[in-house]
């Protein structure tokens, strides 16, 4: 007589089901519940590197470096991450341990930067005077505006405009538009805390700055007001390492006529005063014309970012941020620092 079977169906088919079960439990957790492999940790590490969450790094990187001691990218992630919190010392404790377990000549390079001491920004004064309007135009208290001295220094390979010194720091914008590029890109509403100017200024430019130097760039927390004009939202305030000025600050800093805050004037759009020769700026290694320039405020609507025209008045309505019919959407870029200077 054939023994029967059906125990040993039985058996395979709870070993299928209890296999199912394993399966879909670990399909539906979270990655964030379990352990993550090499490359998704190396991924995860450098997405916070770029959204400048440099604690969350840190972790991320420190836990790439458990599972895999000799990968040198675990190392050079954590050492930028400590450098983003301004913690040197423990980005070069990291790139030391880093290079004692992987030999990798990229750590010895960064290892390298970080203990040699950057130069001290050399400074230079520079005299420009600008075309001075007729007297009635002026008022007694901007009477020094009309020919101004200004000191630029060098620092990261590019000139810098000094703009205010404080203690033991200076806010400094680029002498010439560096590079053009597009605000944001998407025709859609965003401020400058969610506009890919702002991500590109503080992640890839940002990074291509030398980790010494870097480490004198100082992260700041920036108040973005509404369009006085137009009131609309400037968005949250946001912590930047580099950005660009604001409308408040390109009249702070290049010349008040008090048109910002008292009105057009008549012209429903421009700030157009006896400082429209100081705001003009060039291309780089390009001097024969000037260019216009963004800045991060909001124009009459949250598509339009302001900007700086060729002829130095301040378009206070803005430009479409992105526009692919349009020579705007490329418009030039003035970084602005904070360096410090200990």
């Amino acid at each position: 007589m054939l023994k029967s079977k059906k125990p040993v169906f039985a058996i395979i088919g709870a070993v299928l089901l209890i296999g199912g079960i394993a399966c879909v439990l670990i399909l539906l957790t979270p990655k964030s519940e379990r352990s993550l492999t090499p490359q998704e940790l190396l991924s995860l590490g450098n997405k916070y590197l770029s959204e400048l969450d440099y604690e969350n790094a840190v972790v991320a990187f420190s836990k790439l470096i458990e599972i895999e001691p000799r990968n040198p990218q675990g190392y050079i992630g954590l050492a930028e991450a400590y450098t983003g919190l301004g913690n040197i010392d423990k980005a070069i404790e990291i790139l030391e341990q880093g290079l004692e377990a992987t030999g990798d000549d990229e750590i010895r390079r960064l290892l390298s930067e970080l203990l040699t001491p950057a130069p001290e920004p050399e400074v230079t004064t520079v005299v420009t005077t600008t075309a001075a309007p007729p007297e009635p135009m002026l008022e007694p208290e901007l009477q020094d505006m009309r020919e101004r001295d200004y000191e630029i220094t060098e620092f990261g390979g590019y000139t810098w405009r000094i703009l205010e010194r404080q203690s033991g720091r200076m806010l400094v914008i680029s002498e010439d538009i560096l590079e053009e590029r597009a605000y944001h890109n998407s025709s859609t509403n965003v401020t400058w805390a969610d506009s890919d100017m702002r991500a590109y200024l503080n992640g890839e430019f940002y990074n291509s700055f030398s980790a010494s130097d870097r480490a004198k760039i100082i992260q700041v927390t920036n108040k973005n007001s509404d369009n006085q004009w137009f009131e609309t939202l400037g968005g949250v305030d946001t912590n930047d390492y580099i950005f660009l000025l604001s409308l408040e600050e390109v009249v702070k800093y290049f010349g008040n006529s008090g048109r910002l805050d008292s009105g057009s004037y008549g012209n429903p759009w421009l700030i157009n005063d006896e400082y429209n020769e100081n705001r003009k700026a060039y291309m780089e290694n390009n001097s024969t014309y000037p260019s216009w320039w963004w800045l991060r405020s909001p124009g009459e609507y949250n598509r339009f970012a302001t900007y700086v025209h060729s002829d130095g008045t301040v378009d206070v309505g803005g430009v479409w941020q992105d526009d692919i019919d349009n020579f705007y959407d490329y418009g030039g870029v003035r970084p602005a620092l904070w360096l410090s200077l200990e």
